[in-house]
């Protein structure tokens, strides 16, 4: 919204308010007011989004977010696009204090709405369309549209703070209205037809058909946001008549734009839900990926089969160094080396990939659809990407889960990574109450102490400020997921949480999870070896996910 106003503002005092010597001081001044209240959000909302979308590509908690900025800001093209927008910003606010005696000139207009032009090219090359690339003909679009409906929106909501109503009815005033309202309206014709080129190509891009739009949340946004987009636009197919009352076209100017700019922030609250969606396109792959859940049982490990799946890694960079951004691009092929066909979603995702540390502190649950959709050429190939920055030297172990044809595969790597001093060896603490993320969380072993090769359950409880939590939520289709390795980083378990209560594992727990449920949370797992396990368990309450461990000593 801010990015929206400013280059609206400063396209205003381009090209509306001219001769901008007529437009009085007091003008000029809110102006500059609004040119200072959209840098400040803009500043602020791209230091938050940037910390933000840090802690996803490497998978850390926003405590640990600061030992990987640095990486991700010169290694990544995220991060060089958000060095050319802190740049662009950096400008803008030198422009925004150089400009406070040169108000009556159109040099603080024309340099705004150039730096403002810069933010948002990196805004659309780090958006949906720009996965094809930087400077495609479709991020060009994208960039296009953007410019196109700031100016119109933005010059909306600029005219609404600028003019109050009381300035109708002075002579001099009037004047001025009168010829802003006039160039306004000159300037819808060629804006909307880059509105609606661009928008229709995007729409193409991230729809591409009708049972998407009807289908999918996406399509039911975007058609939400095309109803309102048509109201405003047949509000200017008939403009106020100038008439011989120029006070009379000036109110009539100013009361419609102020009923438009509700319309706008419809428009703008449809598009910030849109860029935090699943493209339309790419949902209905997934769904129809999702139609072969029901036949995943995630309990059914497959290392012992024949014919078993062939999993390969490559990571790029090759060598891995902490901080730095790697991908790491998981193949699974058949005995034969072709790509294996047929893979099924579990627990609402293709592939689970889980990274422990070898100090056993380190833990990330990752997956290939937190980088990118799972689209029909992915499933072909067989092929996935993995990204993620590892905050510490030493070893890894990254444990692959997949499902095929009613069986659920486990593999596991150890990956090194150097540049730092080594992990530490694991410290022992078999405490079972401890508090994560301010949920209080009791850990027991009802049957006593755990016997290897034995079939053991697991209890968690969880409570906050002292009352127990009876609305916890399914997690990735299952009340919780835990990953489970042994201090020697031989040994890997992903299992699985259930309702007390609840159907079994070997009765496809995901399905019959609960929309609520809580405080308890059980769980059976066979330790196939004596010794001291670490145990990551996630469940989610309130949109969050909560990470807890615990350790247990096998006998």
């Amino acid at each position: 919204m801010a990015l929206t106003v400013l280059l609206g503002a400063s396209w205003l005092h381009v090209w509306s308010m001219t001769p901008v010597q007529t437009f009085p001081p007091s003008t000029l001044q809110r102006l500059r007011l609004l040119y200072l209240l959209c840098l400040t959000v803009l500043t602020v909302s791209s230091i938050g989004i940037f910390v933000m979308r840090s802690m996803e590509m490497s998978g850390v908690s926003f405590s640990e977010v600061e030992t990987v900025l640095s990486a991700i800001i010169l290694k990544t093209h995220y991060g060089s696009m958000w060095l050319l927008r802190l740049a662009s910003l950096f400008c803008a606010w030198a422009i925004w204090w150089a400009g406070k005696r040169h108000m009556t000139s159109r040099f603080p207009g024309y340099s705004l709405l150039i730096a403002a032009v810069v933010i948002a090219f990196s805004q659309s090359s780090s958006g949906h369309l720009a996965d094809f690339g930087d400077f495609s003909v479709q991020q060009i679009g994208d960039w296009l549209h953007l410019l196109a409906v700031s100016c119109w929106v933005g010059s909306l909501v600029a005219i609404t703070f600028l003019f109050p109503l009381s300035s109708v009815g002075i002579e001099d005033q009037n004047d001025y209205l009168h010829r802003l309202a006039d160039r306004y309206y000159f300037l819808f014709g060629p804006l909307l037809a880059v509105l609606v080129l661009t928008g229709w190509y995007n729409s193409w891009l991230l729809v591409r058909n009708y049972p998407a739009l009807m289908s999918t949340p996406y399509g039911w946004i975007l058609s939400v946001k095309l109803l309102l987009f048509f109201v405003l636009v047949s509000r200017y197919l008939a403009p106020p008549g100038h008439g011989l009352d120029r006070s009379l076209y000036v109110m009539k100017f100013l009361r419609r734009i102020r009923l438009e700019v509700f319309l706008i922030l419809g428009i703008i609250l449809c598009v910030a839900f849109l860029i935090h969606r699943v493209p339309a396109r790419h949902q209905l792959h997934l769904a129809t990926l999702g139609s072969a859940d029901q036949h995943v049982d995630p309990h059914v490990y497959a290392d012992s089969y024949e014919d078993e799946p062939i999993v390969r890694l490559a990571t790029n960079p090759p060598e891995i160094t902490v901080g730095a951004p790697v991908n790491i691009t998981v193949s699974v092929t058949g005995q034969d080396g072709s790509p294996l066909q047929g893979l099924t979603i579990t627990h609402e995702r293709i592939l689970h990939a889980v990274i422990i540390g070898k100090d056993l502190e380190v833990f990330a649950h990752i997956h290939p659809e937190d980088i990118t959709p799972i689209t029909r050429d992915l499933l072909e190939k067989a092929t996935f990407t993995l990204r993620y920055v590892f905050p510490k030297a030493g070893e890894y172990l990254l444990g692959i889960d997949f499902a095929k044809d009613e069986k659920h595969y486990s593999k596991t790597f150890i990956l090194s990574v150097a540049a730092a001093a080594s992990m530490k060896e694991p410290e022992i603490d078999i405490s079972t109450r401890k508090t994560f993320a301010g949920y209080d969380v009791s850990f027991s072993v009802p049957s006593g102490p755990i016997i290897a090769s034995t079939e053991t359950k697991l209890m968690y409880a969880i409570t906050r400020k002292g009352k127990k939590v009876l609305d916890l939520a399914p997690y990735l289709g299952a009340a919780m997921h835990l990953a489970i390795i042994s201090a020697d980083l031989k040994t890997f378990i992903h299992a699985h949480g259930i309702v007390p209560g609840t159907e079994s594992h070997s009765d496809h727990l995901h399905l019959a999870t609960p929309a609520k449920f809580g405080p308890e949370i059980e769980s059976e797992v066979e330790f196939p070896a004596p010794g001291n396990y670490k145990i990551f368990a996630q469940f989610k309450h309130q949109g969050k996910v909560i990470v807890t461990d615990f350790m247990v000593d096998v006998q």
